[in-house]
Protein backbone atom coordinates (compact mmCIF):
# COMPACT_ATOMS: atom_id res chain seq x y z
CA UNK A 1 0.00 0.00 0.00
CA UNK A 2 1.48 3.04 -1.08
CA UNK A 3 1.95 6.14 1.89
CA UNK A 4 -0.97 8.18 0.70
CA UNK A 5 -3.70 5.15 0.24
CA UNK A 6 -1.86 4.22 3.85
CA UNK A 7 -2.73 7.73 5.64
CA UNK A 8 -6.44 7.23 4.49
CA UNK A 9 -6.50 4.16 5.90
CA UNK A 10 -5.26 5.20 9.34
CA UNK A 11 -8.43 8.00 9.36
CA UNK A 12 -10.64 5.18 8.00
CA UNK A 13 -9.47 3.07 11.13
CA UNK A 14 -9.50 6.37 13.58
CA UNK A 15 -13.44 6.99 12.44
CA UNK A 16 -13.88 3.51 12.52
CA UNK A 17 -12.82 3.50 16.41
CA UNK A 18 -14.82 6.94 17.28
CA UNK A 19 -17.89 4.79 16.02
CA UNK A 20 -17.93 1.90 18.06
CA UNK A 21 -16.76 3.91 20.96
CA UNK A 22 -20.10 5.64 20.25
CA UNK A 23 -22.09 3.35 18.99
CA UNK A 24 -25.21 3.97 21.40
CA UNK A 25 -25.40 7.36 19.26
CA UNK A 26 -24.23 6.69 16.18
CA UNK A 27 -25.26 2.66 15.52
CA UNK A 28 -28.57 3.30 13.68
CA UNK A 29 -29.82 5.27 10.74
CA UNK A 30 -28.52 7.12 9.35
CA UNK A 31 -24.95 6.23 10.24
CA UNK A 32 -25.48 2.16 10.30
CA UNK A 33 -25.77 2.10 6.60
CA UNK A 34 -22.79 4.23 5.43
CA UNK A 35 -20.57 2.50 8.08
CA UNK A 36 -21.51 -0.93 6.83
CA UNK A 37 -20.82 0.34 3.40
CA UNK A 38 -17.44 1.70 4.19
CA UNK A 39 -16.01 -1.37 6.29
CA UNK A 40 -17.30 -3.95 3.75
CA UNK A 41 -14.86 -1.76 1.45
CA UNK A 42 -12.08 -1.59 4.03
CA UNK A 43 -12.06 -5.17 4.04
CA UNK A 44 -12.27 -4.81 0.13
CA UNK A 45 -8.87 -3.24 0.48
CA UNK A 46 -7.29 -5.40 2.59
CA UNK A 47 -7.76 -8.00 0.45
CA UNK A 48 -6.64 -6.56 -2.63
CA UNK A 49 -3.66 -4.52 -1.05
CA UNK A 50 -2.31 -8.58 -0.35
CA UNK A 51 -3.19 -9.55 -4.36
CA UNK A 52 -1.17 -6.44 -4.48
CA UNK A 53 1.89 -7.86 -2.66
CA UNK A 54 1.11 -11.35 -4.63
CA UNK A 55 1.35 -9.83 -7.69
CA UNK A 56 4.03 -7.62 -7.30
CA UNK A 57 6.40 -10.72 -5.89
CA UNK A 58 5.49 -12.30 -9.13
CA UNK A 59 6.08 -9.09 -11.18
CA UNK A 60 9.68 -9.12 -9.30
CA UNK A 61 10.11 -12.84 -10.08
CA UNK A 62 9.17 -13.26 -13.88
CA UNK A 63 11.36 -9.92 -15.08
CA UNK A 64 14.53 -11.32 -12.78
CA UNK A 65 13.36 -14.68 -15.22
CA UNK A 66 13.00 -12.72 -18.05
CA UNK A 67 17.20 -11.14 -17.15
CA UNK A 68 18.51 -14.01 -17.36
CA UNK A 69 17.18 -15.68 -20.52
CA UNK A 70 18.30 -12.17 -22.22
CA UNK A 71 21.44 -12.64 -20.57
CA UNK A 72 21.83 -15.74 -22.02
CA UNK A 73 20.47 -15.02 -25.63
CA UNK A 74 22.88 -11.69 -25.81
CA UNK A 75 25.68 -14.62 -24.92
CA UNK A 76 24.22 -16.48 -28.19
CA UNK A 77 24.48 -13.12 -30.49
CA UNK A 78 28.00 -12.19 -29.07
CA UNK A 79 29.67 -15.61 -29.85
CA UNK A 80 28.25 -15.52 -33.36
CA UNK A 81 29.39 -12.00 -33.75
CA UNK A 82 32.83 -13.14 -32.56
CA UNK A 83 32.92 -16.31 -34.91
CA UNK A 84 32.26 -13.96 -37.52
CA UNK A 85 35.04 -11.94 -36.97
CA UNK A 86 36.91 -15.14 -36.91
CA UNK A 87 36.29 -15.87 -40.11
CA UNK A 88 37.02 -12.16 -41.41
CA UNK A 89 36.11 -9.66 -44.53
CA UNK A 90 38.27 -11.81 -46.63
CA UNK A 91 36.80 -15.21 -46.58
CA UNK A 92 33.50 -13.49 -46.50
CA UNK A 93 33.28 -10.19 -47.54
CA UNK A 94 31.15 -7.66 -45.28
CA UNK A 95 30.85 -10.34 -42.69
CA UNK A 96 31.71 -8.54 -39.85
CA UNK A 97 28.79 -5.69 -40.52
CA UNK A 98 26.11 -8.45 -40.81
CA UNK A 99 26.65 -10.34 -37.79
CA UNK A 100 26.44 -7.26 -35.09
CA UNK A 101 24.98 -6.82 -31.87
CA UNK A 102 21.34 -5.00 -31.87
CA UNK A 103 21.79 -1.35 -30.96
CA UNK A 104 19.41 -0.03 -29.08
CA UNK A 105 19.02 -3.23 -27.37
CA UNK A 106 15.41 -3.52 -26.83
CA UNK A 107 13.28 -6.84 -25.97
CA UNK A 108 12.09 -6.50 -29.98
CA UNK A 109 15.29 -5.64 -31.37
CA UNK A 110 17.23 -8.65 -29.52
CA UNK A 111 14.68 -10.76 -30.80
CA UNK A 112 14.78 -9.83 -34.59
CA UNK A 113 18.58 -9.79 -34.17
CA UNK A 114 18.23 -13.54 -33.36
CA UNK A 115 16.08 -14.49 -36.21
CA UNK A 116 18.17 -12.58 -38.68
CA UNK A 117 21.07 -13.75 -37.67
CA UNK A 118 19.28 -17.84 -37.59
CA UNK A 119 18.31 -17.18 -41.26
CA UNK A 120 21.75 -15.40 -42.03
CA UNK A 121 23.99 -17.95 -40.70
CA UNK A 122 22.54 -20.91 -42.60
CA UNK A 123 23.91 -20.32 -45.86
CA UNK A 124 27.71 -20.19 -44.00
CA UNK A 125 27.02 -22.84 -41.51
CA UNK A 126 30.38 -24.48 -43.34
CA UNK A 127 32.30 -21.16 -42.47
CA UNK A 128 31.06 -20.59 -39.00
CA UNK A 129 31.66 -24.35 -37.69
CA UNK A 130 35.38 -24.04 -39.54
CA UNK A 131 35.86 -21.64 -36.65
CA UNK A 132 34.57 -23.43 -33.77
CA UNK A 133 31.44 -22.95 -33.30
CA UNK A 134 29.36 -26.43 -32.88
CA UNK A 135 27.19 -27.06 -35.46
CA UNK A 136 23.82 -26.86 -32.83
CA UNK A 137 25.07 -23.31 -32.48
CA UNK A 138 21.84 -22.35 -34.47
CA UNK A 139 19.47 -24.02 -32.83
CA UNK A 140 20.97 -22.64 -29.75
CA UNK A 141 20.37 -19.26 -30.71
CA UNK A 142 16.24 -20.53 -31.54
CA UNK A 143 16.06 -21.88 -28.11
CA UNK A 144 17.72 -18.88 -26.15
CA UNK A 145 15.21 -17.06 -28.83
CA UNK A 146 12.27 -18.57 -28.02
CA UNK A 147 13.03 -18.37 -24.23
CA UNK A 148 13.31 -14.89 -23.79
CA UNK A 149 10.79 -14.01 -25.69
CA UNK A 150 8.10 -16.54 -23.40
CA UNK A 151 9.49 -14.74 -20.71
CA UNK A 152 8.92 -11.30 -21.92
CA UNK A 153 5.01 -11.84 -22.48
CA UNK A 154 4.63 -13.21 -18.92
CA UNK A 155 6.48 -10.36 -17.40
CA UNK A 156 4.66 -8.05 -19.38
CA UNK A 157 1.32 -10.00 -17.94
CA UNK A 158 2.65 -9.97 -14.25
CA UNK A 159 3.32 -5.95 -14.63
CA UNK A 160 -0.45 -5.81 -16.51
CA UNK A 161 -2.11 -7.80 -13.98
CA UNK A 162 0.33 -5.76 -10.96
CA UNK A 163 -1.02 -2.46 -12.70
CA UNK A 164 -5.18 -3.42 -12.37
CA UNK A 165 -4.62 -4.16 -8.87
CA UNK A 166 -3.28 -1.09 -8.26
CA UNK A 167 -6.16 0.35 -10.04
CA UNK A 168 -8.48 -1.60 -8.07
CA UNK A 169 -7.39 -0.28 -4.76
CA UNK A 170 -7.33 3.41 -5.72
CA UNK A 171 -10.99 3.31 -6.93
CA UNK A 172 -11.81 1.21 -3.72
CA UNK A 173 -10.14 4.52 -1.95
CA UNK A 174 -12.02 6.84 -4.14
CA UNK A 175 -15.54 5.14 -3.22
CA UNK A 176 -15.05 4.92 0.53
CA UNK A 177 -13.23 8.58 1.14
CA UNK A 178 -16.65 9.83 -1.00
CA UNK A 179 -18.34 7.64 2.16
CA UNK A 180 -16.49 9.22 4.32
CA UNK A 181 -17.25 12.36 3.56
CA UNK A 182 -20.93 11.84 3.72
CA UNK A 183 -20.89 10.34 7.37
CA UNK A 184 -18.56 13.01 8.21
CA UNK A 185 -21.17 15.82 7.25
CA UNK A 186 -24.04 13.48 9.71
CA UNK A 187 -21.36 13.17 12.30
CA UNK A 188 -20.95 17.09 12.64
CA UNK A 189 -24.80 18.06 12.19
CA UNK A 190 -25.38 15.33 14.79
CA UNK A 191 -22.60 16.71 17.52
CA UNK A 192 -22.91 20.30 16.84
CA UNK A 193 -23.85 21.22 19.88
CA UNK A 194 -21.29 19.23 21.80
CA UNK A 195 -18.38 20.36 21.33
CA UNK A 196 -16.28 17.74 22.86
CA UNK A 197 -17.73 15.11 20.50
CA UNK A 198 -17.30 17.22 18.13
CA UNK A 199 -13.88 17.61 18.74
CA UNK A 200 -12.82 14.19 18.62
CA UNK A 201 -14.23 13.75 15.70
CA UNK A 202 -12.58 16.33 14.04
CA UNK A 203 -9.58 14.84 15.50
CA UNK A 204 -10.50 11.40 14.22
CA UNK A 205 -11.64 11.97 10.75
CA UNK A 206 -8.06 13.98 10.08
CA UNK A 207 -6.37 13.34 6.97
CA UNK A 208 -3.00 13.55 7.58
CA UNK A 209 -1.03 15.58 4.63
CA UNK A 210 1.81 14.08 3.01
CA UNK A 211 5.02 14.69 4.44
CA UNK A 212 7.07 18.09 2.52
CA UNK A 213 9.90 17.41 0.49
CA UNK A 214 12.98 18.84 1.53
CA UNK A 215 14.84 20.99 -0.88
CA UNK A 216 17.99 19.57 -2.57
CA UNK A 217 20.96 20.94 -0.27
CA UNK A 218 22.84 23.61 -2.84
CA UNK A 219 26.42 23.16 -3.55
CA UNK A 220 28.73 24.74 -1.79
CA UNK A 221 29.83 27.85 -3.50
CA UNK A 222 32.82 27.80 -6.04
CA UNK A 223 35.69 29.15 -4.36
Amino acid sequence: MIDAHRRRMDKLNREDQFFKDNVADLGAAPFLPLTTAIRAKMALILTQDAKLTSTDDDKDQKYELKGDTRDALLDQLRTICLAAKAIGNTAVPGITTMFQMPEPRTDQNIIAKATAMFNETLPLLANFTNVGLDSSFRTLLTDARDAFQARTGQADSATESHGDAVGSIADLFRQTMELSRQRSALVRIKYANNPGKLAAWLIASHLDKAPAKKAPTPPPPTP
